[in-house]
């Protein structure tokens, strides 16, 4: 059998179509396809692992696919199904969306992730460690795609296991090998989930989140409340004015109109917007006011 090529330890940059690399947070990104490596992985643990003994590679390739199951694999996605992470705002499906569309193309039960040996992990920027896991991904008992998952640990996080982040890097992979056979290949692209991102997400308290998850707003009687606003705030205006004497009582209407021509354009223009600026303004006058015998 032929040797089969060791992956590289750096992702290859073709001149032409991709403009620039950068980084973010020490992590490699390739602007055009948005994904990012992980800085700090080395020849270790970026080898597959795999017995080739136990791979026919002739074999890949072979798999007969109906055009039933090439129907759904190449179904649009859903933006309604698209999940986005509140810290990074990167755009991502759950597992059961892979295991559904896979179940309806290929049948329950015909289709599997070979683990490529077990994850590895290493050090990764401070306290995190990144664990990396890579998986065949396998249908009717026939290799179709390898990928190699991500998924960064951090020890001191009490929500989140070893064996979580193991999980994780395992999504990533079933994730990444689902791109490979050309399903969801939306979500890689980098116009399509920034427009998502425009017309279904949004920050509240810096945190991103799906729009159709943001709390409702508390429904207000928009007929009454800004009368009652209005109300409270002419209501202060009277009781001060009594107590300096412009107004005997509420119901004085001489006292009114007095109080009315003193604070002017406040009295006749308040509305619920300036309300709350006006009132202070209205006691001062009020309190500044100073009764002539």
């Amino acid at each position: 059998m032929d040797k089969v090529p060791e992956e590289p330890t750096e992702p290859e940059i073709i001149e032409g179509e991709v403009k620039s690399v950068g980084e973010v947070n020490g992590a490699i990104v390739n602007p055009k396809a948005g994904e990012i490596i992980p800085r700090g992985v080395n020849e270790e643990v970026m080898s597959t692992g795999v017995n080739l003994e136990m791979i026919k590679m002739e074999s890949i390739g072979s798999l007969n696919v109906s055009e039933e199951a090439k129907n759904v694999l190449e179904e649009p996605l859903d933006p309604k199904d698209v999940h986005i992470l509140p810290t990074t705002g990167a755009v991502y499906l759950s597992w059961p969306y892979y295991a559904d569309r896979l179940n309806r193309a290929f049948g329950r039960f015909k289709w599997g992730l070979i683990p490529a040996g077990m994850p590895k992990a290493q050090p990764f920027g401070g306290k995190q460690t990144l664990v990396v896991w890579g998986h065949w991904l396998v249908v009717n008992g026939v290799p179709i795609s390898f990928a190699i998952g991500e998924c960064n640990y951090v020890p001191t996080n009490a929500t989140m296991s070893y064996a979580d982040a193991c999980e994780g890097a395992k999504s990533n992979a079933l994730a990444r090998n689902c791109k490979l056979i050309g399903m969801t290949l939306e979500l890689w692209d980098k116009d399509w989930a920034d427009n998502w991102k425009k017309e279904h997400a949004t920050k509240v308290d810096g945190k991103w989140i799906k729009k159709s998850n943001t709390p409702p707003k508390k429904e207000v009687n928009k007929a009454l409340e800004p009368a009652v606003v209005v109300a409270n705030v002419k209501r202060e205006w009277k009781e001060e004015a009594i107590k300096k004497g412009i107004l005997k009582n509420e119901k004085d209407a001489k006292g009114l109109a007095d109080l009315a021509s003193l604070l002017g354009d406040l009295y006749t223009g308040l509305t619920i917007e300036n309300a709350a600026n006006n009132r202070g303004e209205g006691i001062k006058r009020i309190d500044d006011w100073m009764a002539t015998p």
